[in-house]
């Protein structure tokens, strides 16, 4: 290979490196993403949010704390992932036109037939491989209107999460709460937004919403009356005497398995529920308190109030 060839192949690989340049877009932030998120591990941790929350007496206060730490997290992942996809987006589209267009200019500079096929080459293989990845990447005509489906999507959760975060305790809970971080979380997700642009084109969707309405109108009805059980329940463990107490214990109606047999361990690791009164009423109290499944209050009130 020629002096002249070797120096045309050598800014041909410079210009295939500086396509690969940072084109962000986006201002440095202000802010220490990764330090942020690991002070809000917290909120994520099944042991802080037992010894936190439901050791320490839940109410809507501390409810809106793990709430509204995970929203932010998610706040910031979704800022990442939204500049990358800006970042990949001018990558593709201005990174591989930029080393198109300087390989074709060396190839202009250059002698040798074999000198010029090689770059006239890789100049058509970069072509190629856009045109191929356009087809499944959809940056440019699809990804602006998902990202802005995404957008108003996550403001509508945020929304309906703010409001029901203003109720009390027993119209909200935590469990719930839960769940509609999820839908928070998916509405800033690509699939998220294709299913609901799909959604909203038809009338079926519009009926699915009504209804939902109605699913979620019975269900707070369910939650305040779960809750009036439930505490009904609580007062009646503490009328027990030791020996009921152990005995029911022994018997539980319910199953007990995943974090709630966890935290019936962490908090009495010995296992004196089963022969100390006071104990077993501890933890009749936490299996009662985080079990509101109607089915499963029904058969604790079978086991307490049925006596």
């Amino acid at each position: 290979m020629s002096y002249r060839q070797a120096a045309a192949l050598a800014l041909a690989a410079l210009v295939l490196c500086g396509c690969q340049a940072a084109l962000d877009g986006y201002p440095d932030s202000s802010h220490d993403a990764p330090t942020e998120l690991a002070a809000l591990g917290n909120y994520y941790s099944p042991k802080w949010i037992k010894e936190n929350y439901y050791d320490t007496g839940p109410d809507a206060a501390k409810r809106n704390e793990i709430l509204n730490g995970r929203i932010r997290a998610i706040d910031i992942h979704f800022n990442a992932f939204r500049q990358d996809l800006h970042r990949q987006g001018l990558r593709l589209n201005i990174g591989i036109e930029w080393a198109v267009l300087g390989i074709n200019a060396a190839g202009t500079f250059v002698g040798g037939s074999s000198t010029k096929a090689i770059l006239h080459a890789i100049a058509t293989g970069l072509q190629g491989g856009k045109a191929t990845f356009d087809k499944h990447a959809f940056f440019d005509e699809a990804m602006p209107a998902v990202l802005a489906k995404m957008t108003s999507r996550r403001k509508e959760v945020l929304v309906s999460l703010r409001t029901r975060m203003g109720t009390n305790l027993a119209s909200y809970s935590l469990h719930e709460g839960l769940i509609d971080i999820e839908d928070y979380y998916t509405a800033g997700t690509i699939p998220g937004a294709l299913i609901d642009i799909t959604e909203t084109s038809g009338q079926k969707a519009k009926a699915a919403e009504a209804k939902m309405e109605v699913v979620f109108e019975l269900r707070g009805q369910a939650v305040i009356d779960t809750q009036s059980r439930t505490q009904v329940l609580l007062d009646r463990v503490d009328q027990l005497d030791d020996a009921k107490a152990i005995s029911v214990i022994q018997n539980l109606p319910i199953g007990i398995d995943g974090p709630l047999k966890a935290a019936i361990a962490a908090r009495d690791p010995e296992a004196t529920r089963f022969t100390d009164g006071a104990a077993a009423k501890a933890i009749l109290k936490m299996v009662i308190a985080l079990r509101k499944d109607l089915a499963d209050v029904k058969k604790m009130e079978a086991a307490l109030l049925d006596q």
